[in-house]
């Protein structure tokens, strides 16, 4: 499937969708689990993988997991759910609050599905094991730095179509550091 700018004419359209041999749609919702556009609300653009974290969370009975269980639920499931959205977005601050509350939740939570007792603040929990947390990864920690792995792959691949693309829009001058401003109607 082929998704125009509604600024394209129907007989550009056309020739691509016969050139390429595929269909062409008016409207795509989402591509790898995120709503297209993402518009001005990127809170609502998380709220899928928020569900998702909620559904897997409810899905695995928490009595059943020793501590060492839950950890690698965390680390191996649970943590491994926004990854792709949290390279692609800077993500919200009440959506990463958000995360984290649940990850907290779920290593805190006991036997009974009431309140929970936290012995030990979330940044403890999110040190290195050496340094007495657990090892579990900080979700804004981790947000920056897949954006700035993206970064990194902009100005190591100046030859990569993705960095003519950008590169063309954003920054002319080839520094990806002295980018122009992003006008907010362009994203919608």
């Amino acid at each position: 499937m082929i998704l125009f700018s509604p600024n394209t004419s129907r007989a550009v359209r056309n020739i691509f969708s016969y050139l390429l041999g595929i269909t062409v749609v008016e409207n795509l919702n989402r591509y790898l689990g995120l709503p297209i556009p993402i518009g001005k609300k990127k809170k609502e653009a998380f709220n899928d993988i928020n569900n998702r974290l909620s559904c897997r969370i409810t899905s695995w009975t928490m009595r059943l997991l020793s501590f060492g269980g839950k950890e690698v639920f965390i680390k191996a499931v649970l943590q491994s759910i926004p990854t792709y959205a949290l390279s692609i977005f800077l993500a919200p601050k009440g959506v990463i609050e958000d995360i984290q509350a649940k990850l907290s939740k779920t290593w805190w939570a006991g036997k009974d599905k009431g309140r929970f007792w936290t012995m030990l603040p979330w940044k403890t929990l999110c040190k290195p094991k050496g340094m007495g947390g657990l090892g579990i990864r900080d979700v804004r920690l981790l947000n920056l730095a897949l954006l700035g792995r993206q970064v990194w792959r902009l100005i190591n691949n100046k030859d990569s179509l993705c960095f003519k693309v950008l590169s063309s829009k954003y920054f002319p001058d080839s520094n990806i550091f002295k980018a122009k401003k992003v006008d907010k109607a362009s994203f919608t």
